[in-house]
């Protein structure tokens, strides 16, 4: 229900105004990462964030130090949207 009733709408919009030519400010609005993926991945992102139980959040700084903590080096921390997908080699 989250995904239809508050995801949609947003996304909805996005490709509104990405087909009539103004992508670049579509793009700051909420939710506008989807604008181009199907439904389920949608409706499984919604789920993620407001049907689990137990949820962890961290900080960017945090998920470097685990890394470093695992013995990673060259970690790379994705700098826009989605937030905190990192890679990083282990020798």
């Amino acid at each position: 229900m989250v995904a239809v009733i508050i995801y949609l709408p947003f996304i909805l919009l996005v490709k509104l105004l990405v087909t009539l030519g103004f992508k670049k400010p579509a793009m700051k609005m909420p939710l506008s990462t989807y604008y181009d993926k199907p439904f389920f991945l949608i409706r499984n992102d919604a789920l993620d964030r407001f049907g689990t139980r137990l949820e962890q959040r961290f900080s960017k700084k945090q998920v470097e130090e685990m890394m470093e903590n695992a013995g990673l080096t060259d970690i790379l921390i994705s700098p826009g949207v989605p937030y905190y997908h990192a890679i990083g080699k282990k020798l």
